[in-house]
């Protein structure tokens, strides 16, 4: 049983490399993540698998979320008012939370005002307003706070995030981690870690 699960892993592992090619991986861990029942629950939907979550702790971020945006707004109204619209660059600065905002309001009101057990959201809302909320995700899934899905709706107990690097320029890199189902050969998740 150990030999055939060392085998899967290697398997997987090399499955999981393909996907990441131009990164230089430093370092993979395994997240095994509990059975968990919620009272009421968010399901983020992606193209490689679906996110349980518990609805206040969504709620929670999605209202966090919404409040930093509202304040972002506000701020650049107030410097366009003044006059302090460097080169438009403050002006595009507002386009860019305005559109944002927009979406997160939305769902924020959808969300609050649903009665369902289960709430379904399609990740690429926050894809296309070019949202970073995804640094949330990555801290669910590795606090072991959520549920993952495959796309036949079975449940996956375990996570590989893998984490590297890879140049962007002469003297410049990023590094991010990518998160997937066991044995998937394309993540559901990644993040930007850092920029240098």
């Amino acid at each position: 049983m150990k030999t055939f699960f060392l085998i899967l892993s290697i398997a997987g592992i090399n499955s999981l490399q393909a996907q990441v090619d131009s990164y230089q991986i430093t370092n993979s861990d395994t997240i095994e993540l509990p059975d968990i029942l919620f009272k009421r629950t968010v399901a983020l939907h992606f193209d490689e698998a679906t996110i349980l979550l518990d609805h206040d702790l969504f709620m929670k971020h999605l209202t966090a979320e919404r409040k930093g945006l509202k304040k972002q707004i506000k701020t650049l109204e107030r410097m366009i008012k003044r006059g302090t619209d460097y080169p438009a660059i403050t002006s595009s600065q507002l386009k860019l939370y305005e559109r944002q905002f927009a979406p997160v309001d939305s769902l924020f009101a959808s969300v609050k005002q649903s009665r369902l057990d289960t709430f379904h959201i399609d990740y690429r809302i926050f894809i296309k307003a070019d949202l970073p909320f995804s640094g949330f995700l990555p801290s669910v899934i590795e606090n072991k706070q959520c549920m993952v899905l495959d796309l036949k709706d079975h449940k996956e107990n375990t996570i590989i995030k893998k984490s590297g690097t890879m140049k962007t320029g002469q003297t410049t890199k990023v590094g991010s981690s990518f998160y997937f189902i066991f044995g998937a050969a394309k993540y559901f998740l990644s993040k930007m870690d850092w920029v240098s």
